[in-house]
């Protein structure tokens, strides 16, 4: 029977159980097997621990880090990462949408970019309509998870505030203001023949 495969913290057990694994290979690993199914559970921890000069620091450090430590790392940061983000995007919220940030609307956009696709267009408005509503408008085609983009809006929400999130097919006025100038009706009129011509420009 060939010799399981094992782990560098499996190997060091085994290797401190010698005098008792003399017949270990005779009879199938037996031992070894239990020793690196005890080992599988202190996998996590093992990958910290051994990085020689850095050992420990991946637990802190988000570049170093595992990608199933993440949640824990943007605990310290107060990010709540978003789940089902890939790791890429684990990173990005805790590096970006730090707990020092939590309320902003910058720390929202990076929250609510993060479940998006494509251009990633994310429009946030402050005080729309009264100092106490905030809208936050992304691409209906590019927000496969509605639910999830909510979700991470909600995260970044300051207490009190009313939050209203808008997937929408067509260009905003907002983000037309932004394309074509401070007085977009004249430039919108110059440059489209009817105003449907100009929402259908995403």
């Amino acid at each position: 029977m060939a010799r399981p495969a094992t782990t560098d913290l499996g190997e060091a057990v085994y290797a401190r159980l010698e005098p008792v694994a003399t017949q270990d290979e005779a009879l199938g690993w037996p031992l070894l097997t239990y020793v690196q199914a005890l080992a599988e559970m202190g996998r996590e921890v093992e990958e910290l621990v051994r990085g020689g000069e850095q050992a420990w620091d991946p637990l802190l450090d988000v570049d170093l880090s595992p990608d199933w430590n993440l949640p824990y790392r943007a605990q310290f940061v107060g990010v709540r990462v978003t789940p089902g983000a890939t790791p890429a995007q684990a990173r990005a919220q805790i590096k970006g949408v730090g707990g020092f940030k939590r309320g902003t609307p910058a720390a929202m956009i990076e929250a609510v970019k993060a479940t998006l696709t494509g251009t990633k267009y994310v429009g946030l408005i402050e005080r729309d309509g009264d100092a106490w509503h905030i809208t936050v408008t992304t691409r209906s085609s590019e927000t496969p998870n509605p639910s999830a983009t909510l979700a991470a809006a909600v995260s970044q929400k300051a207490a009190g505030l009313v939050l209203n999130v808008v997937n929408t097919a067509t260009i905003t006025y907002a983000e037309s203001e932004v394309r074509w100038g401070a007085l977009p009706a004249a430039n919108v009129e110059a440059l489209f023949t009817t105003g449907n011509d100009a929402e259908a420009v995403v």
